[in-house]
């Protein structure tokens, strides 16, 4: 508060009306059994800034409030404090009780997400409030009005990431699709600087992009080497000036429906015909 000229002057808080109110309604509900200190903490203020709420709610409504465990009861005040007390039943609300009537929108079980969460509270906040739809979720206010604040910041990041995707789609498509993670994020870094690699990679991953990748070569032959070698008869030399001069083995092999399959024969050295083959899976 303050003094001008012998008048208190209210000075305009930085929380919202409904913040406040909200607050002051969880530290009723407590029913005396939790201090202003506890109460405050789980909304984020301080405990003389509750109480002070507390105390402007209860002059509102024409009572003074007691003690710091001692809260009033719950009528005309408790209404002033936040709650929404249903008495008749609106579209998509039962009567007498508040909760979602058949058809109604609802939050369903599977949707664990943090967002999710805080965007259903913001959707129905109108309609039920921000206390009971936080204590259905078991979730904290004071959570959701730091995620409300951090509102432009969320969006800030949203659009340097958008701008970024561009780059990595422009950087992707000019190299045929051939770039990966390192590749792109090098090239960002002569535009870029401070661009991070785990970024690059976050934003490819869920944009669906990825380099083209080698084929990993697979050994199918594997020399046993207490084998004794077989001689070299021909010592390397595998010209022929005649028909049956010198016969030359040979094996290879090729996956055929998933199964790999061995081909040996054996040729003749001048003409390369094949005199001999056999094929087998080992």
């Amino acid at each position: 508060m303050v003094r001008g000229r012998g008048v208190l002057v209210g000075r305009r808080s930085p929380y919202p009306e409904e913040f406040r109110n909200d607050a002051v309604a969880l530290y009723r509900a407590a029913g005396g059994q939790r201090t202003y200190s506890s109460v405050a903490a789980d909304v984020g203020v301080s405990g003389e800034t509750l109480r002070s709420w507390v105390r402007q709610t209860d002059e509102q409504a024409g009572r003074v409030c007691g003690g710091d465990g001692g809260g009033p009861g719950r009528g005309a005040g408790a209404a002033a404090g936040g709650e929404r007390p249903v008495t008749q039943g609106r579209e998509g609300v039962g009567a007498r009780t508040g909760d979602p009537a058949a058809g109604g929108p609802v939050f369903r079980q599977g949707d664990e997400g943090m967002t999710r969460r805080w965007d259903f509270i913001s959707a129905n906040r109108a309609v039920f409030g921000v206390k009971r739809i936080c204590q259905a979720l078991r979730v904290s206010r004071s959570g959701y009005y730091r995620w409300v604040a951090g509102a432009a910041v969320r969006e800030a990041r949203q659009a340097g990431d958008d701008a970024l995707v561009a780059q990595i789609r422009e950087i992707h498509a000019d190299h045929e699709g051939t770039y990966g993670v390192r590749r792109v994020h090098a090239e960002l870094r002569g535009f870029e600087p401070t661009v991070n690699r785990e970024r690059v990679e976050r934003l490819m991953r869920r944009e669906g992009l990825e380099g083209r990748h080698l084929r990993r070569r697979k050994r199918t032959t594997v020399p046993d080497r207490l084998a004794p070698p077989a001689p070299d008869r021909v010592r390397r030399d595998f010209t022929a000036t005649g028909l049956d001069e010198k016969w030359c083995g040979d094996i290879t092999y090729g996956q055929v429906s998933g199964t790999w399959l061995y081909l040996a024969c054996v040729l003749d050295a001048c003409s390369r015909r094949v005199l001999g083959w056999s094929m087998a899976t080992v």
